[in-house]
């Protein structure tokens, strides 16, 4: 094969000791005629047009050489099959199409087709002709001026790096456009670089342009299997826009900024399924982090949100119920260690939430170990038929007036929907808030759970009489933060087992003397746990109590007579002698541990040994037990 040897030393100058020469033919297409298909290396070193179609057989390689230059006319392609080698200058011109084949490059760079960094103009021509070429483009370290269209398959687009790659768009369309309108698209990679719209500098925000969208005509043309890695997108009108069929993509590693609209959008009537999203972060948006609406009768189905973070999202506090997450009509959405903070902060209505789900539908949204904070609620759903699984995870929330998981549609009528709420998730309250909401049926049935035996989680501030509605739950957890009294028991079977759990740091519930066997009031305090059993048909029924546990110990009011109902172990709760216990029942046994120096009196209501009164100093216990005749007395003690 010819060869060609280049003297760096004399700033460039070519040497063409064996080998052929463009200048040499009166065409680039006289050219490739006479060497035919004898393996050889051409050099262009001069400008050569293309006015027909041209093919550049695979046993010629080309090298371009300044100030080379192949201009296509319109309606006319050179293809190149054999081995090409330029350096980042513009080799080709015309409007003309370029195509490679295999073997020649393994990518080409919008600077063949002429485009220059930002402040020297609009490259937009450059990059679609580099995209239409049918290999891999690499754009280079730099800031770049340009929209382009994405309309064949197998196209591969990789920057320089988050840092080092910048495009800005040139008109106020998107800025890098999939579009299956003329055919089915599949195989599109885009990664490691910026797409910018911020006012900085010489650029002009675009407010109408989007970062990437995805459209096509209808669900026929495929626009699928694409991936999306490592991009920043900051400052458009939605950072990435579903605005069409897309099916079993990849979006990775990206980070979405200031969204005039909302950071993840995707707002279509055609099929959205089989997404992944791994790492996606969305904030600073004016409504929403992620927006995902179906409007039509196909399916969005089937995605994974991996790692994913809705943050201070909702900048624009005119608009009601902004949402690090909203999600309307879709089924078998799957949140793995989701993150959403302080997500519509102020907006108008008030009642924004980290997730939202809504429309007619939201079924199988399974929501696991997440971390969901700083918005006014925590995880509503609203939609008129949903169902799922909310486990283990972290919820916060700010406003009394929303809740840390509200649910309010009419949950099971056709789908038989349940949500299953397990006790693994975690909650941090609001001062007066409540942290669970919930619609019943006609009948009053709590519709949103399983019949799992999952615990029934029961929380309420209300102090007006509440009514406990078993339906079938083998246990209920309290956390209240004033104390409250139940008087009702409705939907328990006869011989239901039910746990009654105090949450740490709930205020005293007060089971009425009416849902009692014992025939009295009994309290539920903090790390209380009393194993009951129903007695009697629905609404008539009474729970017996069959064990307690008491995990905590309880301080006893500082007063002459304070409460001991339903306790075990007491803490002296300061130095006033006491003469009598209250709140007891026969058969209770009860232990005070003293942290004080205090008196208990003998003698009326509490019968000591050797008819003393008992000088109880700091670490001395007491036990005591209570006879059918109301009064208490001693079974033994420790002076320590």
């Amino acid at each position: 094969m010819s060869e060609i040897y280049i003297d760096v030393q004399s700033a460039g100058t070519v040497l063409f000791d064996t080998g052929y020469r463009s200048s040499d033919y009166e065409s680039l297409a006289a050219a490739v005629a006479a060497i035919g298909s004898t393996p050889a290396t051409l050099y262009i070193n001069t400008s050569e047009a293309v006015t027909s179609d041209l093919v550049i057989p695979s046993t010629l390689s080309v090298v371009m050489i300044r100030p080379g230059l192949i201009t296509v006319s319109s309606g006319k392609t050179l293809t190149i099959n054999g081995p090409f080698q330029a350096g980042l200058f513009q080799v080709f011109g015309g409007s003309g199409s370029v195509l490679f084949g295999e073997g020649s490059v393994t990518e080409v760079y919008p600077e063949w087709w002429g485009a220059v960094q930002y402040a020297n103009g609009d490259s937009s021509a450059a990059f679609q002709k580099a995209v239409d070429s049918g290999k891999a483009v690499y754009i280079s370290a730099g800031d770049w001026l340009c929209n382009f269209t994405i309309t064949k398959s197998n196209v591969l687009i990789r920057g320089n790096g988050g840092r080092s790659t910048r495009l800005f768009p040139y008109t106020n369309t998107d800025c890098i456009k999939i579009d299956s309108t003329s055919a089915s698209i599949t195989n599109v990679k885009v990664s490691d670089f910026t797409l910018m719209n911020e006012t900085i500098g010489l650029h002009t925000q675009k407010p109408n342009s989007n970062g990437i969208t995805i459209t096509g005509p209808d669900i026929y043309h495929l626009n699928d299997n694409h991936v999306f890695h490592n991009l920043l997108i900051k400052s458009f009108k939605n950072g990435i826009n579903i605005a069409g069929r897309n099916i079993w993509s990849d979006y990775r590693n990206i980070v979405i900024d200031r969204s005039l609209e909302n950071g993840f959008n995707c707002v279509t009537d055609q099929a959205v399924n089989g997404l992944t999203l791994s790492n996606v972060f969305c904030a600073n948006s004016q409504k929403h982090g992620f927006y995902i609406e179906n409007t039509g009768s196909d399916t969005f189905t089937n995605w994974t949100f991996i790692f994913c973070d809705a943050e201070s999202n909702g900048v624009d506090i005119t608009n009601a119920k902004n949402s690090g997450f909203y999600i309307k009509n879709v089924s078998c959405f799957t949140f793995i260690n989701p993150h959403s903070e302080a997500n519509g902060v102020g907006s108008s209505d008030g009642l924004d939430y980290s997730m939202r789900f809504a429309g007619t539908y939201a079924m199988n949204i399974n929501i696991r170990g997440g971390n969901i904070t700083g918005s006014s609620g925590g995880i509503i759903s609203e939609a008129t038929l949903s169902s799922g699984v909310i486990d283990n995870n972290d919820i916060r929330w700010t406003s009394n007036a929303c809740f840390g998981i509200s649910l309010t549609g009419n949950y099971g009528d056709t789908f038989n929907a349940r949500w299953n709420i397990p006790v693994s998730n975690q909650f941090a309250c609001p001062v007066g808030g409540s942290i669970f909401n919930c619609s019943n049926d006609a009948s009053g049935n709590y519709k949103h759970f399983t019949n799992n035996n999952e615990p029934l989680k029961f929380w309420s501030d209300a102090t007006t009489p509440a009514t406990l509605n078993l339906y079938y739950h083998t246990s209920v957890k309290f956390f209240v933060a004033t104390p409250i009294t139940i008087n009702t028991l409705s939907n328990a079977l006869p011989g239901q087992k039910v746990t009654l759990v105090g949450y740490q740091g709930t205020a005293n519930v007060t089971l009425n003397s009416t849902i009692m066997s014992e025939g009295r009031n009994v309290i539920l305090r903090a790390g209380d746990v009393y194993e009951c059993v129903v007695d009697g048909y629905p609404d008539q029924g009474k729970l017996i109590i069959l064990s307690k546990k008491h995990r905590l110990i309880p301080a006893l009011a500082d007063s002459a007579t304070p409460a001991v109902n339903d306790g075990e172990n007491f803490l002296t709760g300061g130095t006033t002698t006491i003469t009598d216990l209250t709140g007891g029942y026969t058969g209770q046994v009860i232990r005070i541990i003293s942290e004080h120096a205090i008196t208990i009196t003998d003698g009326t209501n509490i019968f000591l040994s050797s008819s003393a009164n008992f000088v109880m100093k700091a670490t001395d216990t007491l036990t005591l037990i209570q006879k059918a005749d109301g009064k208490w007395y001693e079974l033994c003690r420790s002076v320590n």
